[in-house]
């Protein structure tokens, strides 16, 4: 079995994959642990990344801290 490319779950995580890919990339990960393991780990960078990132800006990390995490309806 074919696994996804490192960068495909890269941008996966970002939101920034090509809409032809996202149906084969979620078919796959439908059956493929190994790569469902793999997506959490990059899902799980991407968020320290991206809270880093707000960290160095102080605009951004107030933005950031009055945005709730959840909404439910």
């Amino acid at each position: 079995m074919s696994h996804i490319a490192e960068d495909s779950f890269e941008q996966y995580s970002m939101g920034t994959l090509e809409d032809s890919q996202l149906a084969p990339l979620e078919e796959h990960l439908l059956v493929c642990h190994e790569c469902q393991d793999r997506l959490k780990t990059t899902d799980e960078f991407v968020a320290t990344m991206r809270a880093a990132l707000h960290l160095g800006d102080p605009d951004q990390a107030a933005m950031a801290s009055a945005v709730p995490e959840e909404t439910t309806l």
